[in-house]
């Protein structure tokens, strides 16, 4: 967002550093050369340094747009990691792989020991036991709000 509001900044005001929205001579006559060296002894320094000042502005707002686009990412990556939502979850399963014997579990799932399994930490009453079902034998994990 900084970085976004900085490259933002950058481009407007070396816009108007490169291409006006500086009024030369508010409506003086610099059409000759006597009238326009007359001009710049009166005011024209003055708008040299404001566009040189706003061409640092413009330079400095690109490099912090710069700086923020660097670091951000590293936030991301380098940051604290998220825990792992241990939300309660129903699985629904067959019993020794059996299409007729169906049976159902509620707990968190974890890492299973292998990839062909799933793991479930089921609690029951003060005991909690992992139980390690082999995936084909899952027909369906629900969310549910509480065990």
């Amino acid at each position: 967002m900084i970085g976004a509001f900085l490259a933002a900044v950058s481009i407007v005001v070396g816009y108007a550093a490169a291409f006006g929205w500086l009024r030369i001579g508010n409506g003086q006559d610099v059409s000759t050369d006597d009238k326009l060296v007359r001009w710049y002894g009166t005011k024209g320094r003055k708008a040299v340094l404001t566009v040189a000042k706003r061409l640092w502005i413009a330079v400095g707002a690109a490099l912090g747009s710069l700086a923020c686009l660097i670091v951000s990412p590293g936030l991301v990556w380098l940051g604290p990691p998220k825990k792992p939502v241990t939300a309660p979850v129903t699985v629904t399963y067959r019993q020794n792989g059996q299409t007729t014997a169906k049976a159902s579990l509620c707990g968190t799932i974890t890492a299973g020991p292998a990839p062909q399994r799933i793991s479930l930490r089921v609690t029951d009453g003060p005991a909690t036991q992992t139980i390690s079902l082999p995936a084909s034998w899952v027909e369906k994990i629900e969310p549910t709000k509480n065990c």
